[in-house]
């Protein structure tokens, strides 16, 4: 009967011997003759009371399993193992074997990639395709893993022997991929990531809520709402017009390079959200404004906002004509209101200026009119507003009274909205 040591060296030189530390479980050790035990607190750790190695049958073969990762965790390289034979008395002559690889080194992620969608932000697909690239390891890499959690280290996860991957079920909002290798001798490294938003639901169909005349009868701006934060779209009979964003309140207005002519139009927006998920497109608005009046001029001294305005004199009148909807389509009841800005000179006497909407069930009296009512040289903001009856045309007139010479009211920030 005999005992025997185990130690280890690492290469090169293999000239560093440290004691091993082997596996105590039983059935990790075994011999041709006999039922050797380990035990890693004695000098010569195989073969003891509990169970030498037995000689006398002749050659016995032993086998035993070293805890590699207990004495080198992180060794990548080459060792030999020696044994020392002990019979109680004297230790035999120790014997080396042949270089061996020892590699407890995980494959590292250090300078590694994942890229979603080639590194885009937004995805409005729940299936997302990735690459990845950059893992190394001093020996092969097996095979990858991944999954939209973070399970590292582990063989939890969709398994794959080289990119490009792909993950289905995404979850709504920010989503991480991680990736992770297994080299050949089965060390599991962390993980590289990358995120993405996914984002699939398309923003609510943006409202168009106003639109904004000069005093020739022209489209200045295009106002309305929509999901805050949204690239709101404007055409007109379909012909795209331009873009403007959406605040953080989802309130938006679009001004066109030039203003739109007076003549028939019909103006509709659709809004993209981050993602570029298109809505449904808004309501289209048909308009065919035109103007007609008496004693109206241009005016560019004095203005309420911009460069100019609408100058009346004497006794002078404006109509403006536009389309509208039926105050039943697309909300029930939804009235048209009408917003100008008025300013009489000093010159003006009598009968103050008004401004009144008529048309469509749309009398003229009660809140379809309007009458000035400050001091002179002062703006004042007049609102009429009228439920119609029928989808056509409103007329909104502005007039004024006065047989003075000099007797001017100004006129400007026309606004319609339905």
């Amino acid at each position: 009967m005999c005992r025997f040591k185990v130690e280890y060296a690492p290469g090169p030189s293999y000239d560093s011997w440290t004691k091993a530390t082997l596996s105590e479980d039983d059935a990790d050790t075994t011999a041709t003759y006999g039922d050797p035990k380990v035990e890693n607190d004695d000098d010569y750790q195989v073969g003891n009371a509990g169970g030498y190695v037995t000689t006398s049958s002749g050659a016995n073969k032993v086998s035993f399993v070293w805890l590699s990762n207990t004495d080198v965790s992180t060794a990548d390289g080459s060792y030999k193992l020696r044994i020392t034979p002990y019979d109680g008395t004297d230790a035999g002559s120790a014997a080396d074997s042949t270089a061996f690889t020892v590699d407890n080194a995980a494959p590292s992620e250090a300078g590694a990639t994942v890229s979603i969608d080639g590194g885009a932000t937004y995805s409005t697909d729940t299936t997302l395709d990735f690459t990845w690239s950059g893992f190394t390891d001093t020996n092969a890499i097996s095979t990858y893993y991944y999954s939209f959690d973070d399970n590292g280290g582990t063989e939890t996860g969709t398994e794959d022997s080289a990119s490009p991957g792909q993950l289905s079920g995404a979850a709504q909002g920010t989503v991480s991929v991680y990736v992770w290798a297994k080299d050949e001798y089965g060390n599991i490294g962390n993980a590289a990531s990358d995120s993405i938003i996914v984002d699939i639901n398309p923003p609510d169909a943006p409202v168009i809520t106003n639109f904004n005349y000069n005093s020739s009868g022209q489209i200045e701006s295009i106002s309305g709402t929509a999901e805050a934060g949204s690239t709101v779209k404007v055409y007109d009979g379909g012909v795209y017009l331009g873009e403007t964003t959406a605040d953080g309140n989802g309130d938006w207005t679009y001004t066109p390079g030039s203003p739109l002519d007076a003549g028939s139009h019909s103006i509709s927006a659709i809004a993209e959200d981050a993602a570029t998920n298109p809505s449904p497109n808004s309501s289209s608005y048909g308009l065919a404004q035109s103007v007609t009046s008496v004693n109206a001029f241009k005016e560019t001294t004095v203005t309420h906002s911009g460069d100019t305005s609408l100058r009346l004199e004497k006794e002078g009148s404006f109509e403006f004509k536009v389309a509208v909807n039926d105050g039943v389509t697309p909300e029930p009841d939804e009235p048209v209101t009408v917003k100008a800005w008025l300013r009489k000179n000093s010159d003006y006497t009598g009968t103050e200026s008004k401004i009144t909407l008529t048309g469509l069930g749309i009398d003229g009296t009660g809140a379809a009119t309007a009458s000035l009512s400050v001091a002179a040289d002062t703006w004042e903001e007049l609102e009429v507003t009228g439920t119609p009856n029928a989808k056509g045309v409103v007329t909104l007139k502005v007039e004024t009274f006065s047989t003075a010479d000099d007797a001017k009211v100004y006129i400007d920030d026309i606004s319609v909205s339905q």
